[in-house]
C-alpha cells in the first residue's frame, strides 16, 4: 500500500510540471508572427511586382530551395486567401526560371501568377 502512495505522488508531481509555463507579470496575449516575417528570418526576400505577368513576376530570393518553394505558397495565401491551385508549371524564359501558378479564387475568378525562382531553384 505504501508503494501505491509513492507512485501516486510521483505521478502527481510529473503531471504538475507538464502544464503551460506561466507568463511573466504584465505579459498578456500571444505574439503572432506572420508567415512572411517568419520567412524573412530564414533569409527569404520578395521583390519585383504583383506577379500578374512575367514582366511583373514576384522575385523570390532564398538560401534554400525548400524555403523558396514554401515562400511561393505563403505569398499566394497571403495575397489570395482560400485560393485553389489548378495548375503549376516551371518554364525558362530568356535564361530565367519561372513558376506559373493558375488558380481559382473563392469568387470563381481564374488567375495566373508568375514567380521568378531563378535565385533559389538550383540550390540544395
Amino acid at each position: 500500500m505504501r508503494t501505491e502512495y509513492v507512485i501516486v505522488i510521483v505521478l502527481l508531481l510529473l503531471f504538475a510540471g507538464c502544464g503551460p509555463a506561466a507568463k511573466p507579470a504584465g505579459v498578456t496575449g500571444t505574439a503572432q508572427v506572420s508567415p512572411i516575417d517568419a520567412l524573412a528570418k530564414s533569409g527569404v526576400t520578395f521583390a519585383g511586382g504583383d506577379g500578374g505577368s512575367v514582366k511583373k513576376a514576384v522575385v523570390i530570393r532564398a538560401r534554400r530551395k525548400m524555403d523558396g518553394i514554401r515562400a511561393e505558397y505563403i505569398w499566394v495565401r497571403q495575397e489570395h486567401p482560400d485560393w485553389e491551385l489548378k495548375q503549376q508549371q516551371t518554364v525558362s524564359i530568356q535564361g530565367r526560371k519561372y513558376d506559373i501558378m493558375a488558380f481559382t479564387t473563392p469568387t470563381g475568378d481564374n488567375r495566373t501568377l508568375y514567380f521568378d525562382i531563378t535565385e533559389f531553384i538550383t540550390k540544395p
